[in-house]
This record gives C-alpha cells, structure tokens and sequence, in this order.
C-alpha cells in the first residue's frame, strides 16, 4: 500500500507544484483561483460524488455506506474534541481554539480525499468516499461554523453543492435508477476534471503564502502531526478490529489524514483571528501531507 500511495502521490505532488509556479508566475491569480475553486466545488467534484454512487444496490453496500457514514460523523466529534482539550493544554487564545479544533477535525475529505481514495483504492471505494461528504459538510456548516463564529448565535447552516450532490447520489442508489448513459458519461468526463483542478487550486494557494510567516507558529505544527500521523494512526488502531470490511477501512484512515480543509477558512472568514490561524493549518498540513501520507500508507 505504501508504494501505491506513494507512487499515485507524485504526479499530484508535480501538478500541486505547477499550480505553485502558476501562482508565483501570475498565470494564476487570486480571481483565477477563485473562479477555479466555484468551478471545482459546484461542478467537478458534484459531478465525480453522484457517479461515485452509481452503483448495483445491494444490502451490504448500503450497510458498509451507513457504517461509514456514522463512523465519520463520531470521528469528526472526537477530534472537535481532542483539538479543545490540546487548545487547553497549548493555553491559546480564545479566539483560535476554534480554529484549532476545527483544523483538526475537518480534514480535506473533497478536494484531495475523494481523488486520493480513488488513485489508491479505485472507484469502488468512491461510494465510501461519497457518503462520507454527508456527516462532513452537516458538522462542518453547523458545529464548524459554531465553533469558530464571533457570535454563536448568528452562526448559520450553510451546505455547498458537494452536500447536496452526496444526497443526490445516496437518493439515486437508494431508488436503484441508472442514468441515462449520455448524461453519466458527461459526470464522468466533469468528474475527472476534480483531481487536477484540485491539485492546481491548492498549489496555488501555497503559492501565495509567505512560508517564514506560516511555519514560525510552533502550536500549528503540533496541530499538522496530530492531524496527519497520530490521529490517524489512532483511527486505524481503534477501528481495524471492529471494522471487517478493508475498503471501508482504507477509507475512514485515509480520509483522517487528510490536511486541513480549506472550507475551514472560508466558515471563519467572519472571525479574521479564527480565519489566519485556520489559514495557517491548511498551508501547514497541506504542504507536510505529501510526505505523511505514504507514511499512513504503510499501516493500512
């Protein structure tokens, strides 16, 4: 497994590095990105979640879905968890304990999860990756949110499409329809847009950041090797014997290890110190995941 996360890793740590150079270049800039980024969340990556769940439905695929589904949401509390006890013990501020519970807790499930599951363990495991959107995007738009709003009370829900595409497909399966084929091969032919569009996006916003200003917080590094090698070596420990099923596995582990979302900045942008430390975790974690990944890699 190490060498198969490793070797689907280095063409998406090369794209990542174009995206880099693309940003330093001006080739993309900060409307670029953004536009990028619409394009990826609304399109691309719905696309690649409802053909994800175009699958024969059967009993047991529908259980190992829901088993994950449940397995996911309990995971993403304990880290909201563990990241405020860690707040406590690191004595932070306030104003970032959200942050850093967050960081911790929702990791990069779309933008790297979904094209990383599919590289490593093909599109079987996409079903898995998909229903996993589902307890994501309901905590991170609600408990995230919360968490790291000045003001609890004006926190609101606030899906993406990626939500909404999750439920969709889940609906499709559920009702056991097969899409049309003209319309499947057009998701499919937007779907595979994820994977490099995503890449692009993130190097790019690594491209733009000043790499002194982001590492001298030594709290945030503490954050990455939590996030990216202790809590999911932690997963795999408690879950591996309870948990029969290999694919389903493979997927709840990879899935914890994934760098910080970059969602999580966009649901503080209201609170500007939750917002930079947040900021902070996704550079941090994003840039270090490339060489903790394969390092997971070798436990599953």
């Amino acid at each position: 497994m190490f060498t198969t996360v490793l070797t689907n890793l280095i063409p998406m740590g090369i794209i990542m590095a174009i995206g880099i150079f693309a940003r330093k270049l001006g080739i993309i800039s900060d409307d670029v990105s953004a536009g990028m980024s619409k394009i990826l969340v609304n399109i691309t990556l719905p696309a690649m979640l409802i053909m994800g769940m175009q699958r024969e439905f059967t009993a047991e695929l529908l259980s190992g879905g829901l088993m994950v589904l449940g397995l996911v949401a309990a995971q993403i509390l304990v880290f909201c968890g563990l990241g405020l006890l860690a707040c406590i013990l690191l004595k932070l501020p306030r104003g970032r304990r959200g942050a850093f519970a967050s960081s911790i807790a929702f990791g990069n499930v779309g933008f790297m999860g979904i094209p990383i599951i599919v590289a490593v363990f093909g599109y079987d495991a996409l079903f898995y990756a998909a229903i996993a959107q589902i307890p994501f995007n309901l905590l991170l738009f609600s408990l995230g949110i919360g968490l790291m709003a000045k003001d609890v009370k004006r926190a609101k829900f606030r899906p993406n499409m990626a939500f909404f595409a999750a439920l969709l497909g889940l609906a499709i399966f559920l009702i056991r329809w097969q899409i049309p084929q003209p319309i499947g091969i057009t998701l499919h032919h937007l779907g595979g847009m994820t994977t490099p569009l995503s890449m692009l996006i993130m190097g790019a916003m690594i491209g733009k950041q000043r790499v002194k200003e982001l590492v001298s917080d030594k709290t945030v590094l503490f954050l990455a090797m939590l996030k990216l090698i202790a809590l999911p070596a932690l997963t795999w420990l408690i879950l591996r014997s309870f948990i029969a099923d290999v694919l389903a596995l493979g997927v709840i582990v990879t899935l914890s290890a994934m760098p910080t979302a970059v969602m999580v900045v966009i649901c503080a942008k209201d609170n500007p110190q939750a917002s930079e430390y947040a900021s902070k975790a996704v550079f941090v974690t994003t840039a270090l995941c490339l060489f903790t990944l394969p390092l997971v890699g070798l436990i599953l």
